[in-house]
C-alpha cells in the first residue's frame, strides 16, 4: 500500500476566490456563464451548478445583501451547499455529539468495534 499519495492533476484545485468573481460577473454584470467560467477556468457545469444554489437560497431569504462575498457564503453555507458538504449526513452539531459519546464510551472501557458503532450512528441517524 502506497504511504504517501501524490495527486497527479490539479483538476480539482478552485479557487473560491474565482468562483465568487465569476459568480458576481453572470449576475450583476450579466455576463454568459460558458463565456465567465471560460474566462476563470471553471467548468460551466460547476459554475451553473453554484448559481442555482445561490438562486434558491436567495429566493427563500427575504433580506439579500448587495456584496458578492456574503451573498456567496452566506447561501451556500446556509443551505449545506458547500464543496465539502455534499455528502453529509449529520449536521455539525449532532456529528460533535455523537463523537463526544463515542469517546466518552471509550473512556469507560466500554469499547465498540467498528461495525457496531457503524450500527449505533446509522440507528441515530434515523
Amino acid at each position: 500500500m502506497v504511504r504517501t499519495y501524490e495527486r497527479k492533476t490539479s483538476r480539482a484545485d478552485i479557487s473560491e476566490e474565482n468562483v465568487k468573481k465569476a459568480i458576481h460577473e453572470v449576475m450583476k454584470e450579466k455576463k454568459t456563464i460558458r463565456a465567465t467560467a471560460a474566462k476563470f477556468g471553471l467548468t460551466k457545469s460547476m459554475l451553473s451548478k453554484r448559481l442555482k444554489a445561490l438562486k434558491a437560497g436567495e429566493s427563500n431569504d427575504s433580506e439579500t445583501d448587495n456584496t458578492p462575498e456574503k451573498d456567496v457564503a452566506s447561501s451556500l453555507k446556509v443551505k449545506g451547499k458547500h464543496k465539502y458538504h455534499v455528502h453529509q449526513v449529520f449536521f455539525d452539531d449532532q456529528e460533535k455529539m455523537l463523537q463526544e459519546y463515542l469517546t466518552k464510551a471509550s473512556s469507560m472501557h466500554y469499547d465498540l468495534t467498528y461495525l457496531q458503532a457503524q450500527k449505533f450512528a446509522y440507528e441515530y441517524a434515523k
